[in-house]
């Protein structure tokens, strides 16, 4: 069912056209000057919800090319998402996929946009369920697989931003495992880093909620080693300390 007529669908695409690029429109009954209150606050919404997304980018930049940043994304980007708190990834998704100078400045622009969003999208993300057979345990040398924390992302990145400041972490590039998760208790938002070795035995008790005997023949498999105790002795070590910090919430009897 159509609720407004094609006209003032129209004249409503035109405002918010205005609103977004800031280029003169003539709509009948408005007054130009109050018009540019509109643009105004409009934009100060947005210039606001992307200051506190984005806090660290914003410190990076300048005054100058932050504004213009967001000016740009307000002005050509498609919001797809009614929801004010989901539109930060629209941006990281419009400097991602853009052909900005800015990028040429700052190659790094794009993963510090991605890192400070997975922040938002952990702390927001809805709560997800253990699965059937769920038990609050750390005694991993049952024949149960290894229950992770459901509330995370194991994420690769380029420049370890979890550990150094910016100006340092653009330093170091390589390859950086980080495993983002929610505190169960208190919400807050953890950033842990990992070797390879760890990334790859958290993503195998995650994706195919392994035992720690199966994971460590996986791990030989995968690197190439031999010695089994030594595997197991390490990845015993590491569910522990998971445990501890609640990346790794228990096991799962089947």
């Amino acid at each position: 069912m159509q609720w407004l007529s094609n006209h003032t669908e129209d004249l409503q695409s035109q405002f918010a056209e205005f609103c977004r690029t800031g280029k003169p429109v003539s709509l009948p009954g408005t007054n130009p000057q109050r018009m540019e209150h509109y643009r105004r606050l409009s934009f100060s919404v947005i210039y606001n919800s992307l200051e506190q997304a984005y806090p660290i980018t914003q410190q990076v930049l300048t005054d100058s090319e932050w504004t213009d940043l967001v000016d740009g994304f307000y002005a050509n980007h498609d919001n797809t998402t009614p929801l004010l708190w989901q539109m930060p990834h629209g941006f990281y998704e419009y400097v991602a996929n853009s052909d900005l100078q800015i990028k040429e400045d700052y190659p790094f622009l794009p993963e510090l946009l991605y890192f400070e969003w997975l922040e938002i999208e952990v702390h927001t993300m809805e709560d997800i369920p253990y699965p059937e057979g769920f038990v609050k345990s750390s005694d991993f040398t049952t024949e149960s697989a290894v229950a992770v924390n459901p509330e995370h992302r194991l994420v690769q990145l380029t420049y370890p931003l979890h550990l150094k400041a910016v100006e340092e972490a653009i330093k170091e590039p390589g390859n950086y495992y980080v495993l983002i998760y929610r505190h169960p208790e208190s919400g807050n938002v953890k950033f842990m880093n990992l070797s390879v070795l760890f990334a790859f035995a958290f993503s195998l008790f995650a994706e195919k909620q392994l035992n720690i005997y199966e994971a460590a023949k996986e791990i030989e498999n995968q690197f190439g080693l031999g010695e089994e105790k030594q595997v197991l002795k390490h990845l015993h070590s590491f569910l522990n300390k998971m445990s501890e910090l609640e990346a790794v919430s228990g096991i799962i009897k089947k």
